[in-house]
């Protein structure tokens, strides 16, 4: 049986959130491998990327091995999505100057929280023109004002 694919009800821009989770792989001898402590022969770990928009509905995702970086996999995930990006949001992984080159478009809100201890740069820099878009500075700032927080209603 097929089920098709949820489609988006209108083709307008998107508020893109992205994120990805650690997915453990279970075989059949798993119980057997932890008692021996061969875990690491066994199984192993792989990781979920997953965009959605802010209807909560899934417009990219993709499996990789555990070892991918975030911010490495959004070329990726931005090639399956055909709507324009109105905002884009994401944790502190996508704190990257190739992120900001590939979401920067014009009209693109970026909403990530700087890494700790990322130097800002000047007024001219991407990452404090998406920061100062939104009035937010600093992590603690993006939780204080509930912003950081909006992810969270998915």
């Amino acid at each position: 049986m097929l089920v098709p694919a949820l489609r988006r009800a209108d083709d307008g821009p998107i508020h893109l959130i992205v994120d990805s989770t650690g997915l453990k792989i279970y075989g059949a001898g798993e119980w057997c491998a932890r008692k021996h402590r061969k875990a690491h022969e066994r199984g192993g770990w792989r990781k979920l990327h997953i965009g959605v928009d802010e209807d909560g509905y899934v417009v990219a995702e993709a499996l990789t091995q555990n070892t991918v970086d975030d911010a490495d996999m959004l070329p990726d995930l931005l090639d399956q999505i055909d709507a324009p990006l109105e905002r884009f949001t994401g944790d502190g992984a996508y704190d990257t100057r190739g992120v900001y080159r590939a979401v920067g478009g014009p009209g693109v809100q970026i909403v990530v929280p700087h890494q700790r201890g990322a130097p800002l740069g000047g007024a001219g820099n991407r990452r404090e023109a998406g920061a100062s878009a939104g009035g937010i500075s600093r992590g603690s700032v993006f939780r204080r004002r509930g912003i950081w927080n909006r992810r969270n209603i998915l």
